[in-house]
């Protein structure tokens, strides 16, 4: 029977379908999200008079009082009183019979706000109808966004009619040595704060940690059974008679480990880890021959179009017509789609190369042996499941340029086995990096004709494809207007998410072949465009990146024999800001950039889906994990022994709690 947890938040209000879509939207599509969803803040109580801080104070409604502005637009002030102090409440835009129904006169309130110096709380964050007038201790705070922030914790307070009973993984001794409360205390205590609630984070951190962890022991255990391979080695020999550079030392250690991954009886399950630059689509490809030579099929799921249209023709030149390379995307004709479906079914294909359209049911392959994706941090669990489950004992490869935390690699060893490419191929040249205000952006301008002369390619990234007049920030529309009024326009163009894929395809064929000279662009250009040539990245805004993705754009050149710059433009500056930029003009090292951006900022998102593939934790996902390294051991610890002891189907509520990523867990124990 399922937990009503897991419940659709539809349940709590079957006749509003638009407040269910916010909550939706807000939350997450399940009972056990809004449980889940964290306040931002937990506010203690403030003596009144304390300024321009929050304060939890009782009062009692007196009257209103209606203004209305220039533009016609209402202000309602509620006086109210509190202590002998009388204080007004104040609302923009609201209607006089809503406030009326939310502070009515003569009664007493429980209200949250900011106190300004003329005694007044603008848009207080919480009223409550107060019985026992006095003020809790804890308020806590909600990024509610589009629901008034009294819908949303009156939906909090009904969620926790839906929490039944909860089997819980910790025995009362482990709890009580812990200084934890059951499940149903530590969630209650997070919405409505004790003296103790900081426990409560604890435990649903650990909590977290251990769910993660026991879908890692699940997820391995159901990999274990595989097949050997029978590899001969001809076919990564004839790969690398082909290619026109040696492969580095590191490049040698990884291919050497994977082959014995797929001869082995074992399925592989392998992170390869490398820098910008570093070389790793050799290695997918060498990997990919692997199991074509052992009779097995091989297919890349690439987040891009462009990732996936580059891959397909650097195999294509190397392979030639010796193994057969597809490609498959979501603009194919139906016709040549059926077709490539139609000839992966009859194992015609060996290689296929594709984006999220090959995820879909009707691609079926005769006998898949290997799955590799790139940029693996773009996918989600589910998704690679999905490719894994097209074939049997199916090999799984995975690679990723984003740097993982130390500490967290350190857990990931006992799962999933990772390799580290730290070299770069011979022959690649240090990236000089520049630090300038964008004030200074007209001497660049200048010096465009020269560098076109010289035959540079040149990257002009822009944060915006088009802006206000009036904003602050820069535009791939302004920048190409401006650079056409003063070069040939010939050699400029642009790129950005809104051109299709063809127009992408066009552009970037011109920019590596030189026709054109300067691209102009998003962020779209971050991942996999590979043009040798390229040896110049200007970066506008670059306060506004995080530094794993300024490192990624900057790693689009340098690829080649030219010497490469990059160019940093800040439009505001301080001294975090000079301390991060400064990190990338003294390193290319994208290791040492993520441990110093740590240090800088803790974590962040840094365990989130967006930057490294990892569920994105709701109770640590603010502190840096290195911290919680002795809870992440003792978790990773008892999930193997929750594992091995066979008791996960004893505890697939909290499971199925916990696991914002998990839910293919869900389906296997």
């Amino acid at each position: 029977m399922t937990s009503k947890i897991l419940q659709k938040v539809d349940v709590l209000y079957k006749n509003q379908p638009s407040l269910c879509e916010k909550l939706r939207s807000l939350c997450g599509e399940q009972i056990k999200d809004i449980l889940l969803y964290k306040p931002v803040n937990v506010i203690s109580n403030n003596n009144l008079h304390r300024k321009s801080n929050y304060i939890t104070i009782i009062v009692k409604v007196k009257s209103y009082s209606v203004y209305y502005t220039a533009k016609k637009k209402s202000m309602i002030k509620v006086l109210v009183e509190s202590n002998g102090q009388h204080i007004k409440i104040v609302f923009f835009n609201y209607t006089l019979v809503w406030v009326k129904k939310l502070l009515q006169i003569g009664k007493i309130y429980e209200v949250c706000g900011i106190l300004r110096d003329d005694f007044s709380i603008y848009h207080p964050r919480h009223i409550a109808s107060s019985s026992k007038g006095t003020v809790p201790k804890y308020i806590p705070l909600y990024n509610s966004r589009s629901i008034p922030e009294s819908v949303l914790r009156n939906s909090i307070k009904q969620a926790f009619n839906y929490v039944d009973d909860l089997y819980d993984w910790h025995s009362e001794i482990f709890l009580l040595d812990n200084n934890w409360d059951n499940i149903y205390n530590s969630l209650f205590n997070i919405h409505y704060p004790s003296d103790n609630y900081q426990q409560s984070y604890a435990r649903l951190r650990y909590d977290e940690f251990l769910a993660y962890f026991i879908h890692l022991c699940v997820f391995k255990s159901h990999n274990l059974r595989g097949c050997a391979n029978i590899i001969s080695g001809d076919f990564r020999k004839m790969v690398l008679d082909k290619i026109p550079f040696s492969l580095t030392e590191d490049q040698n250690r990884v291919i050497d480990d994977i082959t014995q991954d797929q001869k082995s009886s074992n399925k592989m399950m392998r992170l390869i880890h490398g820098d910008v630059g570093s070389g790793k689509t050799i290695i997918a490809l060498l990997a990919m021959v692997n199991a074509v030579e052992s009779g097995r099929q091989a297919v890349l799921l690439a987040p891009t179009y462009l990732l996936a249209i580059q891959h397909y023709q650097y195999f294509e030149s190397i392979l030639g017509k010796k193994l057969s390379v597809s490609i498959m995307t979501s603009n194919m004709t139906k016709k040549k789609r059926s077709k490539c479906v139609e000839m992966l079914l009859d194992q015609k294909i060996d290689l296929l190369i594709g984006t999220h359209a090959i995820l879909e049911n009707d691609v079926i392959f005769s006998n898949l042996g290997l799955v590799v994706i790139d940029e693996q941090h773009r996918f989600g669990v589910n998704q690679r499941m999905n490719l894994l489950n097209k074939g049997k004992d199916v090999d799984l490869l995975m690679l990723s340029a984003t740097p993982i935390p130390r500490t967290f690699s350190q857990m990931l060893h006992n799962y999933i086995d990772v390799s580290k490419i730290h070299s770069l191929p011979s022959g690649r040249k240090a990236i000089d990096t520049v630090i300038m205000s964008v004030k200074k952006v007209g001497d660049i301008i200048n010096r465009l004709q020269e560098m076109i002369e010289d035959d540079c390619r040149i990257y002009w990234v822009c944060p915006m494809i088009s802006c206000d007049e009036e904003s602050e920030m820069t535009s791939v529309e302004q920048v190409f207007k401006r650079l056409n009024n003063v070069l040939d326009p010939r050699y400029i163009s642009y790129l950005h998410g809104a051109c299709t894929d063809q127009e992408k395809q066009d552009v970037i064929d011109k920019f590596r072949s030189g026709q054109v000279k300067i691209l102009v662009a998003t962020t779209v250009v971050e991942i996999g465009i590979d043009i040798p040539d390229a040896n110049i990245m200007i970066i506008e805004h670059a306060e506004r990146f995080g530094l794993a993705q300024l490192h990624q754009l900057r790693g689009r050149v340098g690829r080649g024999n030219k010497k490469s710059f990059c160019v940093l433009l800040y439009s505001n500056m301080n001294s975090t800001i000079r301390q991060r930029l400064e990190i990338l003009r003294h390193s290319c090292d994208g290791f040492i950039i993520a441990e110093k951006d740590l240090e800088i900022r803790g974590e962040g998102d840094i365990l989130g889906v967006d930057q490294s593939g990892f569920p994105r934790f709701i109770f640590s996902n603010k502190e840096n994990t290195s911290k919680y390294y002795t809870e992440l051991t003792r978790a990773s610890q008892h999930a193997n022994e929750i594992v091995s002891s066979d008791k996960v189907r004893q505890y697939k509520d909290l499971l199925g709690l916990f696991a914002r990523d998990l839910r293919s867990t869900r389906g296997e124990i």
